[in-house]
Parts: structure tokens; sequence; C-alpha cells
């Protein structure tokens, strides 16, 4: 009886894991002809569309544009990208980073080193210098920790440590920065001034 149980229930955790695999790969594939979709929609777009599209359409219109413009590789858009495109590129990344699961801002760090110098530029263009205080003291702990990976472990364990032995206060962490600038990406603030933006600067990211 507890063989045909365990057959059961062998069975039905197969099976249950052979529809979680479709609907994930059915997903992914509608995914994929949405984003298709998209870079064929905004392949071309003009400064008029871009000044009478509402905020989230002119930010849409922008963000495909840009990335069929270089078939969304990183590489060709640090070559190809005037500044402006670079600038509203910078955020896209950032956002993206900060939005998924599995990463941090540590990751823009390490794997977008040529777009950081953008990042505070663009949040004061937008006027929005709290994403500049938290990017910087994010970008100053990056640093931090890339120092000390080039010294002695022994020296920077004992610097975690006060003269009394206590385990030293605990600082912020790349999780924590994430998270407070995800929660500025989200913001009806920050999606206005980005609209602002892209319309100030509609000529530059029509090309």
């Amino acid at each position: 009886m507890l063989m045909l149980i365990l057959q059961v229930f062998l069975a039905f955790f197969i099976a249950s894991m052979v529809v979680s695999m479709f609907k994930n790969k059915k997903q992914k594939g509608q995914q994929m002809a949405d984003l298709q979709e998209k870079l064929a929609a905004y392949e071309t777009i003009t400064e008029e569309q871009i000044l009478n599209a509402t905020d989230d359409e002119a930010i849409e219109a922008v963000t495909y544009h840009m990335l069929d413009k270089v078939d969304s590789d990183y590489k060709a858009a640090m070559d190809e990208y005037n500044e402006e495109e670079k600038q509203f590129f910078t955020m896209y990344q950032l956002q993206a980073v900060c939005e998924s699961p599995r990463n941090s801002v540590n990751d823009f760090f390490v794997s977008a080193k040529e777009l950081v110098k953008y990042v505070p530029i663009m949040f004061d263009e937008l006027g929005m210098p709290e994403g500049s205080a938290i990017f910087n003291e994010a970008r100053a702990l990056y640093l931090k920790f890339e120092e000390e990976y080039k010294r002695d472990i022994d020296e920077v364990v004992e610097e975690l440590y006060n003269e009394e032995g206590e385990e030293a206060v605990e600082e912020k962490n790349f999780y924590d920065y994430t998270r407070e600038l995800k929660e500025i990406f989200k913001s009806e603030t920050y999606k206005t001034a980005l609209a602002k933006y892209v319309k100030d600067h509609a000529e530059r990211f029509v090309g």
C-alpha cells in the first residue's frame, strides 16, 4: 500500500513538473513574441510621435526604438548612442538590474562600468538628488569592497571589530541600496521626470 501511495505521489510530482515546464516555456515564448512585436512597432519613431505621447508611451517608444537600433547589443550601444541616448540607456539598465530578483546594484557596477558615470548626471537632470545620493553611497561601498579584495584577509577581519572586541555596527548592503533605488524607479515622480527628459530631447532619440 505504501509503495502504491509513493508511486501515485511520484507520478503526480512528475506530471506537475511537466506542466510547470510547459507553462514556463510557453510564457517565455509569449514574452519573446511580445518583445519582437514592440521592436517592430517602434523601429521608426518621430519627434512628433514622442511629443504627442503620454508619459508611458513616450518612454516605451524610446526604449524599444533604442533596443531595436542596436539589436539589444550592449557594445553596439556604447558605440552607436549619442549622449542623451546613453543617459537614458543607463537608467534603463540600472532599473532592470534593480528589479531583477537575482541581482543587485553591485551587478551594475561589475557589468556596466562604462555607464556608471552617467547615473548621477542623469538623476541630476531628472531633478532627483536623492537618487544620486543612494547611488553614490552604493558606489562607495563597491569601491571599498574592491579595495579590500586586494588586502590581506586578516587585516580586513580585524577592522570588522571595534576595540572592545564586539562586532562593528552593520552597515547598509547592496540589497538595501537596490531596494531604495527600486522604490525610486517605481514612483510616479521618476516616470514623470524621465518622460519630460525624453520629450525635452525628442530630436535626439529619433535617429
